[in-house]
């Protein structure tokens, strides 16, 4: 859950991120956003990490698809996983977070 409200966070303000640390660098004051960014545990970051890899694997056809179970289980083959059930679920809950936002963005 923690990594879909990151990812919910980052398609309103992540590409926007460099501009609001510099904003509050430059007056002291916290930005909202910057308060409602969910901090991720280390351990999670690679989930991040191989979201944005296997989301560049993504099929294309008249609308976005998921990430297939293929795409992920290639690769943890490649660059290995500990917990591999877990980080499977990790990936497709971002995904399903992704796939409900570009879907909206589209109508």
């Amino acid at each position: 859950k923690l990594l879909a409200e990151y990812l919910k966070w980052w398609f309103e303000w992540g590409p926007r991120e460099d501009f609001l640390y510099d904003k509050f660098a430059q007056t002291g004051i916290e930005l909202k956003a910057l308060e409602l960014k969910p901090i991720i545990p280390a351990h999670l970051e690679e989930c991040i990490r191989a979201f944005n890899i296997l989301s560049t694997r993504r099929q294309i056809g008249m609308s976005k698809n998921p990430i297939t179970l293929s795409e992920i289980l290639q690769y943890i083959d490649s660059f290995g996983c500990t917990e591999t059930e877990v980080f499977v679920l990790h990936i497709i809950r971002m995904d399903l977070a992704y796939l409900e936002h570009a879907n909206k963005a589209d109508k």
